[in-house]
C-alpha cells in the first residue's frame, strides 16, 4: 500500500502487481485529520452504545472470575448438575479471564471502555489504511460508515470482539506484506503465527482466520506458479511455511490439538436453535446493509480499472456467501470492506470524475445532523431532489456522457444517507422516523395548515411572491434544482405551519442572486460579479477548533453513556430472580436458554443449572437434545437432534437429575404447555415474561420445610418495565 504521491520504480518478483499510477500530491488540508477524527468517533458511538447486554456476558465474567480465584482453568463443567465431570473445552479462556478481571477491578464502565478501545483500534486501522492509499474523504466516509453498519450488530461485550480485532490485525499484516505494485514481503507474514497463538486462546473464531489466510495465500501461491512457473515454487513454499506455522501456533492452548479437532467437529451439525446461525434475510436491516456492501464492492472492483488482487477477490466472494448464509458473518465482510474497498472505490470515483478530487462536506454534516434533530430527513430529501435535478440536467445535455456526473451525485447522496446511520441507534432511527411520519398529527398545532389570520401566512405569501418574481424576471441562469426544491418547500410551507423557516433559509441563500438580477434589469445596469475571497487564516483556525471540539464532544458523550451497562427488565428475568432470592429458593434449576448464564451467575453456588449457552463445550449432545425437546419440541426447522440421542421426550429434562425449579420464558410456548400438563408442579411466580415452577414434593407439600404457601406466591401478567444497572443481581430480601 504505497503512500499517496509516490511511485514504485519497478516491481521485483513473480507476483508483483503492476504499479499503480500515483495520485497527485494533495494540498495540505488542516481540517482533514480533524474531520477523520469526527468520523471515527461517530462510528465508534454506533459500535459502543447501540447494543444491550449479551445473554452470555454474565457467564463469561463469572467463569473468568472463578478461574482467577482458583488460579487454574476448570477441566470439567461447572455450575451445572447434568454434566458433572464432563470435560469442558473452553475456547474463550483468555477473553473470559480478561472480562472477569476488568469487571472485578473496573466494573461495567471498564468493560465498556475496553470494548470501545478495541473498536477504536479497528476503525483507526481502517482509516489509516484508506488514508495511506490516498482515498478521498468521500470514499473514506462511505466505506467506514457502511462497514460500521455491518460490524455493529455483532459488536458487543462478548469474546467475538477479539475475533473481529484479530481479523482486522490479520488484514493489516497481509496489507503490509502485499503492497500494491511492490514485491511481496514474506517477512511481515511471520507476525501472523503469534497473532494466531493469542487468537486460539481468546475465541473459537480463529479457524475462520486460518481459512481466510489459507485461501488468500493459496491464491497468491497459484499466481506465483502461474506467472513464474517453477521459479514460483520458492515463493509458494514461503507462504506454505507461514500457513503451517500459524496452524501450529493455534496448538499453544490448554487443550492442544483437541481444541481444533473439537471445533471442526462442532461446526459440522447445524444450529437452528441459535438465531445468529439463521440465513440473512429481510426484514433484518443487516440484510439491506450487506446487499449494499456487496453491491458497492462489486461495482468498485469491476469499475476501478486498478490492479485486482485475486486473493482479495476470492476471500470477498467466500465471505459474502457466508454472510448471507449465516447472520453472524456480515461483520467479517464489513471488516474486509473497510480495508480492501477504499483502494478500488477511489479508483472508480477517480474514473467517474476524471478530475482533481474535490472534498464534499455533506456527509459529516449529516452525521452531526442525525445526532442532533430528526429534521435531517428533510435535509436528505432536499439534497436528493436537488442532486436528482442536476443529474437529469447532465443526462439531458450530455447524453451518455452525463452518466459519469450523475454517478458522482449518486455517490455523494449515498454517503450522506450512510452518514445518518452514525447515531446511537443505527438504521433503527431512520426506520422509526419514516414510520413515525406516516400518521397525521392534528394534536400538534405546528402540523396544522398555514392560513389566515396567522401573520406567518402573510410573510410566506410575500416570500413566495418575491421568489417567483425574481426567478421569472431576473433573466439570469436558473438552477433547475433550486426551482424544484423551492417549489416543494413552498408547498410544504402552506401544508404545515412548521415548514416556513425552511423556505426562509432557502430564500436567504438562493433569492439574492436572482433578486439582484431583477433589480439591475429594472435599473438597466450591467450585472457585475466578483469572486468570493479565500477564507482568512483565523477563520480556518476557528473551523479547525470547532471540528476538534465536535470530536471531543462526541467522545465525552460516549464516555458518559458508557459509565454503566443497563439490563432491560422486560427481557431479563430480574423480578423472577429477586423472588427466588427473597424466598431463599435454591437447588437444581431448569432455566430458559437465554437466561441460564444470568441465573447461574446470580444464584451460584447454591443453584446449578440444567443447560446453558456453553452448549457442547461442556454438555453432552444427549443433554442438549433433552433440553431442547422440552424448550422447543420436535420441530426440525427450529432445532437439530442427534440421531444417537434417546428418543424424543419433552419431559425427560424434568426427570434428569431431579430438578427443583423450572424458570421459563412465556414467549416459548412449548415449555409452558409441558409444565401445565405435568400435574403437580407448583406455579410459584409469574409475570408478563417469566414463570417459576417448583417441584411439588418440595414446594407444594405443607409438610416440607421449603413449602411455599399460596399467600406468598406471586402470580400476575404485568410485563416488567424499565432498566437496572449491571449485573442486575437480586438485592437483599424485601421486607
Amino acid at each position: 500500500m504505497s503512500e499517496p504521491g509516490t511511485r514504485v520504480a519497478h516491481a521485483v518478483g513473480s507476483t508483483a502487481l503492476p504499479p499503480v499510477a500515483p495520485l497527485a500530491p494533495a494540498a495540505h488540508d488542516p481540517l482533514a485529520r480533524a474531520i477523520r477524527a469526527v468520523l471515527v468517533v461517530g462510528c465508534l458511538m454506533v459500535l459502543s452504545i447501540s447494543h444491550g447486554v449479551d445473554p452470555d456476558l454474565w457467564g463469561h465474567v463469572r467463569y473468568g472470575q472463578d478461574a482467577l480465584a482458583a488460579c487454574a482453568l476448570p477441566a470439567t463443567a461447572t455450575h451445572t448438575y447434568t454434566a458433572v465431570g464432563h470435560p469442558w473445552i473452553n475456547h474463550e479462556n483468555l477473553a473470559e479471564l480478561t472480562f472477569g478481571w476488568i469487571e472485578h477491578h473496573l466494573g461495567a464502565a471498564g468493560l465498556n471502555a475496553f470494548t470501545s478501545l478495541l473498536g477504536l483500534l479497528v476503525l483507526g486501522l481502517m482509516v489509516r489504511n484508506a488514508t495511506r492509499e490516498g482515498a478521498s474523504f468521500l470514499v473514506l466516509s462511505v466505506t467506514i460508515l457502511l462497514a460500521t453498519c455491518a460490524i455493529g450488530p455483532g459488536w458487543s461485550i462478548r469474546p467475538q470482539v477479539f475475533t473481529y480485532t484479530f481479523f482486522a490485525l490479520l488484514l493489516v499484516i497481509l496489507g503490509r506484506a502485499f503492497r500494491h505494485g511492490a514485491r511481496p514481503d514474506a517477512r511481515v507474514l511471520w507476525l501472523a503465527p503469534p497473532l494466531f497463538a493469542l487468537w486460539a486462546n481468546t475465541h473459537g473464531g480463529f479457524p475462520a482466520g486460518l481459512a481466510v489466510l489459507a485461501l488468500y495465500l493459496g491464491c497468491r501461491a497459484l499466481a506465483a506458479l502461474w506467472s513464474a512457473g517453477r521459479g514460483g515454487w520458492r515463493e509458494a513454499g514461503r507462504y506454505g511455511l507461514v500457513l503451517a506455522a500459524c496452524g501450529l501456533a493455534t496448538l499453544a492452548n490448554p487443550y492442544g490439538p483437541h481444541l481444533l479437532a473439537w471445533l471442526i467437529a462442532d461446526l459440522a451439525p447445524p444450529r437452528p436453535e441459535i438465531g445468529e446461525w439463521y440465513p440473512l434475510a429481510l426484514p433484518d436491516p443487516l440484510f439491506v446493509v450487506t446487499v449494499a456492501l456487496v453491491g458497492l464492492t462489486v461495482a468498485a472492483f469491476i469499475g476501478s480499472r486498478r490492479p485486482r488482487d485475486v486473493g482479495q477477490v476470492a476471500v470477498l466472494l467466500v465471505v459474502a456467501w457466508q454472510s448471507f448464509l449465516h447472520a453472524r458473518h456480515p461483520p467479517f465482510l464489513g471488516i474486509l470492506a473497510g480495508f480492501w474497498l477504499p483502494f478500488h472505490l477511489e479508483g472508480l470515483r477517480g474514473r467517474l470524475k476524471k478530475a482533481t478530487p474535490a472534498r464534499t462536506g455533506a456527509p459529516p454534516l449529516f452525521a452531526l445532523w442525525a445526532n442532533t434533530h430528526g429534521g435531517f430527513l428533510a435535509g436528505l430529501a432536499v439534497l436528493a431532489l436537488y442532486l436528482s435535478c442536476h443529474a437529469l440536467a447532465a443526462l439531458w445535455s450530455a447524453g451518455r456522457d452525463g452518466w459519469r456526473e450523475a454517478g458522482r451525485y449518486g455517490l455523494v447522496l449515498a454517503a450522506c444517507g450512510l452518514a445518518t446511520l452514525a447515531n446511537p441507534y443505527g438504521p433503527r432511527l431512520l426506520a422509526w422516523l419514516i414510520a413515525d411520519l406516516a400518521p397525521p398529527r392534528p394534536e400538534i398545532g405546528e402540523w396544522h395548515r398555514l392560513a389566515l389570520p396567522d401573520p406567518l401566512f402573510v410573510v410566506t405569501v410575500a416570500l413566495v411572491g418575491l421568489i417567483v418574481a425574481a426567478f421569472v424576471g431576473s433573466r439570469r441562469p436558473r438552477d433547475l434544482g433550486q426551482v424544484a426544491v423551492l417549489a416543494v418547500t413552498a408547498w410544504q410551507s402552506f401544508l404545515h405551519a412548521r415548514h416556513p423557516p425552511f423556505l426562509g433559509i432557502l430564500a436567504a441563500f438562493w433569492l439574492p442572486f436572482h433578486l439582484e438580477g431583477l433589480r439591475r434589469r429594472l435599473k438597466k445596469a450591467t450585472p457585475a460579479r466578483s469572486d468570493a475571497p479565500p477564507p482568512s487564516p483565523r477563520a480556518v483556525r476557528l473551523l479547525l477548533g470547532a471540528t476538534w471540539a465536535m470530536a471531543l464532544l462526541l467522545l465525552v458523550t460516549l464516555a458518559v453513556q458508557s459509565r454503566s451497562l443497563w439490563v432491560n427488565r422486560s427481557w431479563a428475568p430480574v423480578d423472577a430472580l429477586q423472588y427466588i432470592a427473597d424466598r431463599h429458593l435454591a437447588g437444581r434449576l431448569v432455566v430458559h436458554f437465554d437466561w441460564a448464564q444470568y441465573a447461574l451467575a446470580a444464584l451460584a453456588p447454591e443453584t446449578t443449572v440444567a443447560f446453558d449457552g456453553r452448549l457442547r463445550t461442556c454438555y453432552p449432545q444427549e443433554v442438549a437434545d433433552l433440553y431442547f425437546d422440552f424448550l422447543l419440541g420436535n420441530l426440525p426447522a427450529f432445532r437439530w437432534r442427534s440421531p444417537t440421542s434417546p428418543p424424543f421426550d419433552d419431559t425427560a429434562i424434568l426427570r434428569l437429575g431431579d430438578p427443583d425449579l423450572v424458570l421459563l420464558s412465556r414467549h416459548f410456548k412449548h415449555g409452558v404447555k409441558v409444565m401445565v400438563r405435568r400435574s403437580g408442579w407448583v406455579l410459584l411466580y409469574q409475570d408478563g415474561i417469566a414463570q417459576l415452577w417448583g417441584r411439588p414434593e418440595r414446594y407444594g407439600d405443607p409438610a416440607s420445610p421449603d413449602y411455599v404457601p399460596p399467600a406468598v406466591r406471586t402470580i400476575g401478567n404485568q410485563k416488567p418495565r424499565g432498566y437496572v444497572r449491571w449485573p442486575a443481581f437480586p438485592s437483599g430480601a424485601r421486607a
